[in-house]
């Protein structure tokens, strides 16, 4: 899978469609992870849809070089 840009806040949750129409669906949040005073409520709740291309998520070739 390729990276994303950064979304300024936490990516809580991904999905797939199930029908395979090549959506992926995600959250992006504040995660709890520092507490609640670490909390920025300007930047609220998102959630994005992408159209994802098949070089998006096909595997990359293995790299044969040595060291």
């Amino acid at each position: 899978l390729r990276a994303f840009d950064n979304m300024g806040n936490s990516v809580t949750d991904v999905k797939f469609n199930p029908t395979g129409n090549n959506l992926l669906a995600y959250a992006v949040s504040y995660d709890w992870s520092k507490g609640p005073d670490q909390q920025e409520l300007n930047k609220g709740h998102q959630v994005y849809v992408h159209m994802v291309k098949d070089e998006d998520i096909r595997p990359r070739p293995k790299t044969t070089t040595r060291r």
